[in-house]
């Protein structure tokens, strides 16, 4: 008998008038379902959200004036559906741009990457008091990078946070808003011009090249804990954190001189790399290759040797993160040793650069050599002694 009821109820419910649209449940205490036809014909079915009734037919009723209003011309599609995102919170359009954000590319890196742009969007939307997309203002965006800059300390002693920090802050909230108005639900964006930093002026962390007894420590300490090919393929060949992560078996070819690592997927670049890489490192990762189980679609690192672990590893190895002058160690110094190294071989710049993957020379020229390490001061002693031998 309930059945019946809830038929008849789930019928008269239907009949809202001609055109009007019509509520429904699917479930007795579920909420209220509406559908109606679109200014095209086209028949839509969506949820209100809400339980109770008055309020639903409100909601549809909305949404009809909204379609005669449409076919009468006074608005466009566009303009609908820029109404009908005005009605939801802004935190929600975060969340939908999140989900496409992690979907958009089957990468498990997409979820670290996701997270930080949740923490700044959201910070964003709290520290302004934002509610919808329409409040969003350039001046808003401007104070909260200038809160946020001057309440941050630096990471490298600075009293603020710099300026590529505050212009990676502002691109992902401007790239936030520009997805939101190729997704129709603003009209144009109000932040393009929020101003940028000059990144030059930014005092960087200055690194220097491992010396040869360092190198040696940092190997045999990683090849007793699974780590000799990861510190490895970073000094000798000049691989990148991110590289060393993405990297895949597909990518590696083994030959008889060791082997080449084909550097696919770089951001802002239209070619693939090459990295010819030593028969040493390619006996290790033949080795790990096979303890894999040879799959050539896994990746060579299936954990990624954290910043932590390899600090850890440094003081194991007897070696200074910070040296007397206050230049770091860390991952990334080992590019600097291999260019050095190379600097000091009389290769010619253009094979380092090829080497270190640079689109720009004076990215190498700047800050890929270390004229006061050990091998470039024991060059300029021969170079001197050269010279003035002939005198």
């Amino acid at each position: 008998m309930s059945k019946t009821l809830s038929k008849k109820k789930q019928h008269r419910d239907r009949s809202r008038g001609n055109g009007q649209g019509s509520v429904y449940r699917r479930k007795e205490r579920g909420p209220w379902r509406s559908c109606y036809f679109t200014a095209t014909g086209e028949r839509k079915y969506f949820s209100t959200g809400t339980t109770d009734k008055s309020t639903a037919d409100r909601i549809v009723a909305k949404r009809i004036s909204e379609v005669a209003l449409e076919k009468s011309g006074l608005r466009t599609p566009t303009d609908v559906k820029i109404l009908l995102a005005e009605g939801k919170l802004i935190t929600q359009h975060v969340d939908e741009y999140l989900h496409w954000c992690i979907h958009e590319k089957s990468d498990p890196e997409n979820l670290q990457s996701a997270e930080e742009k949740r923490k700044i969007l959201f910070s964003w939307i709290s520290h302004t008091q934002l509610m919808h997309l329409s409040e969003c203002t350039g001046e808003g965006l401007l104070e909260f990078l200038k809160w946020r800059q001057s309440s941050r300390p630096g990471r490298i002693g600075n009293r603020s946070t710099g300026a590529r920090t505050w212009n990676i802050v502002r691109a992902r909230v401007i790239v936030f808003i520009s997805w939101c108005v190729k997704q129709g639900r603003l009209k144009e964006n109000p932040l393009l011009n929020t101003p940028q930093k000059n990144e030059s002026k930014d005092r960087r962390r200055e690194r220097r090249a491992f010396t040869e007894i360092e190198e040696i420590n940092l190997y045999k300490i990683g090849k007793d804990r699974g780590r000799e090919d990861w510190y490895r393929l970073a000094i000798q060949a000049g691989l990148r954190k991110g590289d060393l992560k993405r990297l895949a078996w597909k990518n590696i070819f083994f030959n008889e001189s060791g082997a080449d690592i084909r550097i696919t997927e770089q951001k802002a670049k239209d070619r693939d790399d090459i990295i010819p890489i030593n028969k040493t490192i390619s006996k290790i990762l033949k080795k790990r290759f096979v303890k894999q189980g040879s799959d050539r679609n896994a990746k060579v690192f299936l954990h990624t040797v954290s910043d932590l672990t390899r600090d850890k590893d440094f003081v194991r190895a007897g070696i200074l993160k910070v040296d007397a002058s206050g230049k770091y160690l860390d991952l990334h110094a080992g590019r600097k040793t291999l260019a050095t190294k190379l600097v000091n071989s009389n290769a010619p710049l253009a094979t380092i650069q090829g080497l270190l993957r640079h689109k720009d020379i004076r990215t190498t020229l700047a800050h890929y050599n270390d004229p006061n390490s050990h091998g470039a001061v024991e060059a300029k002693r021969k170079a001197l002694a050269m010279v003035n031998s002939k005198r």
